[in-house]
């Protein structure tokens, strides 16, 4: 009996030994030719103008050429605009790179790669719009890792699920963990191979994950990852660390950060310089390591480290909206945290409808920063650890730690006040909903800090200035200041003032260095970051010869408006007038005053370069009128800090 079961126990070992090592299996020789190969579509600066191409072939020597026309632009190639880029030798194949720029908003693109006698199949993309109200939806997907064709099969076709379900989606963010060995060019093949048919079809939002630079043993191998995505890295990052980038799409800035290198100085510098530039109504934040983990990785040190750089200032400091985070193949999301604590208590909207979601349950104008963690698009999975701090975790249909051992995806969408995390799994050809669930936020922006006022002298530049106008839902918690141009010696420097300390800051500078710089002031709120402080001047009426002024606004139909009486429409715009000489730049701002004449709104609409005489349109955004008693817009020529004011602003009053 001893016997049988000993045998028993050395086949099911022989078993185990044998599904381990099937788990790691190579099934695809890769040979790399000249033609083009893993083509991907990625963001690359301003995605509502340009984008970044990247593809794969052979050591041939061949240059980097693209050809982009609009979609519906015909089918002769000889109409495209013509591209050159880069390219260089990786071992035993070539990568290329190629950034595509003067696009339209809001377009559908057509393209193909090659040297210019080879070219690809023809691969397209869409441009992001230039309206910002405009609710969007993007695919979710983590940790498809997978080393045989089985494994990226299962993730291909949980993908293309995803795209069919959510088939208005604009673009597709992989939490990182793409392949097993980032090492292995039969991995990286099978994935590009079995993902072509949604990946060449859009924009590809990628994060660095571990197994991007290691084997699946950890042995640390030749960075490939920076070589096959053409993503508009810092300048001076190194190729090693340097894999975080960020981008806009409508209401939402997405910040992309390399979770294992927070021991770079330079990435946590560029992340709190990149946070206080921007000014959308969302922030967004993409990682592969989780900051909070109930998974097999959650007492790992690295986790822990990751944590204790980056909590402090995507959770307290800027206060971000929602953070995708991924690597521990489970299903998680947090309550929202604050300063090292997880707030229980954040008010609860259930069997809410939000566009076409309906049983969608929201934390209502939350106070601090939700973590999410989409399990994995592929075969591997983890469960709980019980090692793990659990506090920080909401339970999903009643497990801390879910996990349905089936690939996941996630459709996340984005509107003016909401994001839903929409997640299923794909059991078959069964598409399973886990929860529908994100942030309601309607809390308004917070208004820019007023009356900023520069003085250079002696080798220092002084900062001062007051307080925004109050708010009945915003508070300052700190101000930031720091380098528009960023010319400044120290690079991405930025600067904390809290809101109850004095309101003046002093920086050491040479003349020479301070002549290159424009230095401005931000105000933090709760989930908001202000537009640049300002100066407070008095308007004077428009000087036919020498200024721009808002003509009037109109509402999609070109109908003017004369009242505020039924707010402003989707698809509104205002006409700006330059009756200057010259040509200029129209910096255009729209404030929103309450029935007691306060501030509530305080928003960029966006630069206009305007032909001399002549004149230009600008989108206005959605305007509700309940709560609004006064609108104005405003343009301001070249830039709003030192204050350059054009003509007089355009006001439209709620007279019913």
């Amino acid at each position: 009996m001893n016997i049988k079961k000993n045998i028993l126990a050395c086949a099911a070992a022989i078993l185990l030994s044998v599904s381990l090592f099937a788990e790691y299996e190579t099934v695809l020789a890769i040979s790399y030719t000249a033609y083009p190969d893993q083509i991907v579509c990625t963001p690359h600066g301003d995605l509502k103008t340009q984008v970044g191409l990247a593809w794969v072939t052979g050591r041939t020597g061949s240059a980097a050429k693209a050809q982009v026309m609009p979609k519906d632009g015909g089918d002769n190639w000889d109409n495209a605009v013509n591209y050159t880029g880069d390219a260089g030798d990786v071992d035993e194949w070539r990568w290329h790179k190629v950034t595509v720029t003067g696009l339209r908003p809001d377009t559908t693109y057509k393209y193909r790669v090659g040297d210019g006698n080879i070219w690809s199949e023809t691969c397209e993309f869409t441009t992001a719009p230039d309206t910002l109200d405009e609710p969007f939806t993007f695919l979710q997907v983590n940790d498809t890792q997978a080393s045989n064709l089985q494994g990226f099969q299962a993730g291909q076709k949980a993908l293309e699920k995803a795209a069919e379900r959510f088939s208005d989606y604009k673009f597709v963010s992989h939490g990182g963990d793409t392949v097993s060995s980032g090492g292995n060019e039969n991995e990286w093949q099978m994935y590009f191979d079995t993902t072509k048919n949604v990946l060449r079809k859009t924009v590809y939002a990628g994060v660095m994950g571990n197994h991007e630079k290691e084997n699946y043993n950890g042995v640390t191998t030749t960075p490939r990852y920076p070589y096959r995505f053409n993503y508009k890295f810092p300048d001076y990052a190194s190729t090693d660390e340097g894999l975080y980038y960020s981008f806009d799409y409508g209401n939402a800035h997405f910040t992309v950060l390399h979770g294992k290198a927070f021991r770079d100085t330079k990435q946590t510098d560029w992340l709190k310089y990149d946070l206080a530039k921007n000014s959308k109504k969302w922030n967004i934040v993409l990682i592969h390591q989780p900051l909070y983990s109930n998974g097999s990785h959650a007492t790992e040190d690295n986790i822990l480290k990751a944590r204790a750089v980056f909590a402090p200032i995507l959770n307290d400091q800027f206060n971000v909206d929602m953070i995708f985070q991924a690597h521990e193949h489970t299903y998680s999301r947090t309550y929202p945290i604050r300063d090292s604590k997880p707030l229980t208590d954040t008010p609860l909207l259930t069997n809410q409808t939000v566009g076409n979601l309906t049983g969608v349950t929201l934390w209502n104008n939350p106070k601090g920063t939700v973590h999410q963690l989409n399990n994995a698009c592929g075969l591997k999975y983890y469960t709980l650890n019980e090692q793990a701090e659990t506090k920080w975790f909401v339970p999903v249909n009643g497990s801390l730690c879910f996990q349905p051992h089936k690939p996941t995806y996630a459709g996340v969408t984005v509107t003016d006040n909401e994001i839903v995390n929409s997640a299923y799994y794909v059991d078959g050809d069964r598409e399973m909903l886990i929860e529908n669930q994100g942030i309601r936020k309607t809390t308004p922006p917070i208004n820019p800090p007023r009356n900023v006022k520069k003085t250079y002298s002696s080798g220092s530049l002084t900062i001062t200035w007051d307080a925004p106008e109050a708010q009945i839902d915003q508070a300052v918690q700190q101000y930031v200041i720091y380098d528009e141009n960023n010319a400044f010696t120290t690079k991405n420097a930025t600067y904390f003032v809290s809101a109850n300390k004095l309101k003046s800051l002093t920086i050491p500078i040479s003349e020479a260095v301070y002549n290159n710089t424009n230095f401005v002031v931000k105000a933090i709120g709760q989930h908001s970051v202000s537009s640049v402080g300002f100066t407070d001047i008095a308007t004077d009426p428009a000087n036919p010869k020498t200024s721009i002024w808002i003509k009037s606004a109109y509402n999609s139909s070109s109908q003017k408006y004369t009242n505020l009486n039924s707010g402003i429409s989707p698809g509104s715009y205002a006409t700006i007038i330059n009756n200057k000489d010259t040509s200029v730049t129209a910096v255009c701002i729209l404030t929103a005053y309450d029935t007691d004449n306060r501030m509530i709104e305080f928003r960029n609409l966006g630069n206009l370069n305007i032909d001399a005489v002549s004149e230009a349109k600008i989108a206005l955004p959605v305007i509700d009128p309940q709560k609004i008693k006064q609108l104005k817009i405003s343009a301001y020529i070249d830039s709003i800090d030192p204050l350059k004011p054009g003509g007089m602003p355009l006001i439209l009053n709620k007279t019913n």
